[in-house]
């Protein structure tokens, strides 16, 4: 979700965001792929722009080795891994793997989920609407908890 801004310079102007891609990621491109927590993102975005214009070949072998990665990283990467569910066809995997991480409390980036086109194929997908609905109410919910300690002189608003 860091790259939206990418994904919406691809849908506007494909030519200008390859060139960020080139400038930003040269380890895209190379024969052997270098992914890393730094670029995964990135490289889901590129796949992404790649299949939209046909490249199925070089799209997989993004999301392969992203993957990849992802399989041999401690850290969970729930919203990568539906993203690649996601431009592989894989609605239902996509949500499963959405829900579990809001569930395992991976909250980072959720409010971008029904914005981001990337996701837009699983939008009306009842699953992912109730998964929102659901976040969207816990975060109401944890925002009156803190407006309440702050009333309350527990915490402060603003430093002191």
């Amino acid at each position: 979700t860091n790259l939206t801004w990418l994904r919406y310079l691809q849908e506007q102007s494909p030519s200008t965001a390859m060139a960020v891609y080139v400038r930003n990621y040269p380890s895209l491109f190379r024969t052997e792929l270098v992914i890393g927590g730094w670029n995964h993102a990135a490289a889901i975005g590129l796949a992404l722009m790649q299949k939209d214009q046909g490249d199925e070949e070089a799209a997989n072998r993004l999301l392969d080795a992203v993957w990849a990665y992802i399989e041999r990283s401690p850290i969970d990467y729930p919203y990568a891994t539906a993203a690649i569910h996601v431009i592989r066809g894989n609605a239902d995997g996509a949500v499963r793997t959405l829900a579990k991480g809001a569930n395992d409390g991976a909250r980072y980036g959720w409010w971008t989920l029904d914005k981001d086109t990337l996701f837009s194929p699983i939008w009306s997908d009842p699953g992912f609407q109730k998964m929102i609905s659901e976040l969207q109410v816990d975060m109401q919910k944890r925002l009156a908890e803190v407006r309440a300690a702050e009333q309350s002189g527990q915490i402060s608003a603003f430093p002191p």
